[in-house]
């Protein structure tokens, strides 16, 4: 079971993502930092009682934040904003028994090393190339096999106007045959299915994955 919590993962994060436009919040960030950490700290309090109420619901796993890039949730931001949170997070879910995933669907190139000091367990959402810059195998190379991906499958090979049903296919058979009898690979389309998808090339994957032997070789 899993238990989704909040689109932020802290109350920094929530100002930047609900409270201002974007580029209004980084001038705010910029001009006037006390007042938006003060603002922060003022909600600290109800970030720490939903982590105890997803601490202690019964969820196996539990889904928190949204919408990392590197672009916009940058390095120098995530560090201090995002990381610990996450961190406390899922030192606080490990100790009930429990998994903390995190969705990273967008440019994680810069982010990867800090997710693995975020501790969390499962990167949900992970959009490779063409749809970001980084590849599967990068993303995996760079998790180090200690978190796990739930994806892989850019949502733009299943649409015509996009790639071609050869370029589907080849994709899906290489990513079967490189990651078969490895663990930590929740096999998915990332990051969203939209109208204009092709149901035999979803009709393929399905029917490659079923008859693929998962056994290392």
């Amino acid at each position: 079971m899993i238990g989704y919590v909040s689109p932020a993962a802290s109350p920094m994060h929530h100002i930047m993502k609900d409270f201002m436009p974007l580029d209004q919040f980084f001038y705010a960030l910029h001009d006037h930092p006390a007042q938006v950490a003060c603002l922060a700290e003022q909600m600290e309090p109800f970030y720490q009682r939903i982590k105890e109420i997803a601490a202690d619901s019964p969820a196996e796993v539990i889904h928190l934040g949204a919408n990392y890039d590197d672009a916009i949730t940058y390095p120098p931001f995530f560090s201090p904003h995002i990381l610990p949170p996450i961190r406390d997070y899922a030192e606080e879910l490990h100790r009930k028994g429990k998994y903390l995933m995190c969705p990273t669907d967008g440019e994680n190139r810069k982010l990867l090393g800090l997710y693995l000091e975020a501790g969390f367990d499962v990167a949900d959402s992970v959009c490779p190339y063409p749809m970001t810059s980084c590849r599967l195998e990068e993303v995996r190379a760079a998790l180090d096999d200690r978190i796990a991906i739930w994806g892989g499958i850019p949502s733009t090979l299943l649409c015509a106007g996009s790639s071609s049903s050869e370029d589907c296919s080849r994709f899906v058979d290489d990513v079967l045959d490189r990651y078969r009898g490895q663990s930590r690979l929740i096999l998915g389309v990332r990051d969203m299915v939209t109208a204009d998808a092709e149901w035999s090339r979803f009709q393929y994957i399905t029917e490659k994955v079923a008859s693929t032997d998962w056994r290392a070789r």
